[in-house]
């Protein structure tokens, strides 16, 4: 994702991640979560889900799933499952996001 977020973020590509968390485990959870998206050089917002609220409000069934959502709020695309640079859901996503960036 940081490749895509540094060639298309000065176009408008804002990335975002969210990670569910147990409502019970959130305490112990948030250091480790933090630590990982620093270890991870995660420049972007990440978000802790409890309970996977949002996720199950926005139709995701497992992770990873990588959305690309247009300026007027809608989903444009959903994929589900590890992206690969290169391979043939990576090019949709990135299509995906092309779209979106030129939709006004």
């Amino acid at each position: 994702m940081l490749a895509l977020k540094g060639r298309y973020e000065v176009r408008g590509l804002r990335v975002v991640s969210v990670a569910e968390v147990d409502a019970d485990d959130m305490a112990e959870e948030k250091p480790l979560f933090q630590h990982a998206a620093e270890e991870e050089k995660m420049t972007y917002p990440c978000y802790l889900d409890t309970n996977g609220a949002w996720q199950k409000g926005a139709g995701i069934e497992g992770i990873p799933t990588f959305l690309v959502v247009g300026r007027d709020g809608k989903m444009m695309h959903k994929f589900k499952g590890k992206l690969t640079e290169g391979s043939e859901p990576y090019q949709e996503l990135v299509g995906a996001i092309d779209r979106a960036i030129a939709a006004k």
